[in-house]
């Protein structure tokens, strides 16, 4: 859904095959940039529910708590994101991106 007064996307929607256990989803070709708070990432294939999160240079085992614009992002190729991560407080070390056929996550990000 787009904004015509001034382009802006307002809301985006995916339809994916039900039930998904029987989709085999297929490596989606993930880019990922970052420029300070910002999070770009753009994908050659569909790609299900992003899901991202950060470690930190701590001695927790647990990761950061940073506040992100949004998240659990469903992306399509010619359509990238941008979110903000808010209240990392500069400790951040790397940046993990967990999806559809990658539950476990794979860090996308160093510092």
């Amino acid at each position: 859904l787009v904004a015509p007064e001034s382009g802006q996307v307002l809301a985006r929607y995916a339809d994916w095959p039900q039930p998904f256990r029987h989709v085999d989803f297929p490596e989606p070709g993930l880019h990922v940039e970052v420029a300070g708070e910002k999070v770009s990432v753009r994908v050659e294939k569909p790609l299900k529910g992003l899901f991202l999160t950060v470690d930190t240079d701590g001695d927790s085992a647990e990761p950061e708590p940073v506040r992100w614009t949004d998240n659990a992002l469903d992306v399509l190729p010619d359509d990238p994101q941008t979110v903000e991560m808010r209240e990392a407080r500069g400790k951040c070390v790397r940046l993990r991106a967990a999806y559809m056929g990658c539950e476990h996550g794979r860090i996308v990000h160093e510092w």
